[in-house]
């Protein structure tokens, strides 16, 4: 019984350093791509998708 009360104490975050380290690499690559992905569609395409990901992403109004 104190041998799961110990264990219990022990684990309070529900991921350890190696979920950390892979989520944030997960998170580079996929912000790494929007980049990219922004930059190829300089296009007239990409003057009505970039305030629409800006309105998505920052939430606050478009930009002018």
């Amino acid at each position: 019984m104190d041998d799961l009360d110990d264990e219990r104490e022990r684990r309070r975050h529900p991921y350890t350093w190696l979920h950390l380290l892979i989520l944030a690499l997960v998170a580079f690559v996929l912000g790494f791509l929007v980049m990219l992905l922004l930059i190829r569609t300089r296009e007239d395409t990409a003057a009505a998708l970039v305030p629409t990901l800006s309105l998505l992403v920052g939430g606050g109004a478009p930009p002018l």
